[in-house]
């Protein structure tokens, strides 16, 4: 998954999507509207999300001490960074 672009399938074959280019891409999470992701590069962490039709990648969040997982419910992203564990809104 590192470097994208990342493609959607639907289960069973079908055609494929291209959703986003992403480098350095890191950790996965997915609802019903929204891939999200976390990378890591010499300037930190950033979480982000683009919509599972495609397009343009939305950063969620910037700066963060080596985020190293992900989740989400129906309204927040939640991830680590530096031994917490932090929130954004979706």
């Amino acid at each position: 998954m590192i470097g994208g672009p990342w493609r959607s399938a639907r289960i069973g074959g079908g055609t494929s999507t291209s959703l986003a280019h992403a480098s350095s891409a890191l950790g996965l999470a997915v609802d019903a509207t929204s891939l999200y992701w976390y990378r890591v590069n010499v300037y930190g962490g950033t979480v982000m999300k683009v919509a599972l039709t495609g397009g343009t990648p939305v950063v969620l969040a910037f700066g963060q001490q080596e985020p190293a997982t992900i989740a989400i419910d129906a309204t927040h992203v939640y991830w680590t960074s530096g031994g917490a564990v932090m929130e954004t809104p979706k």
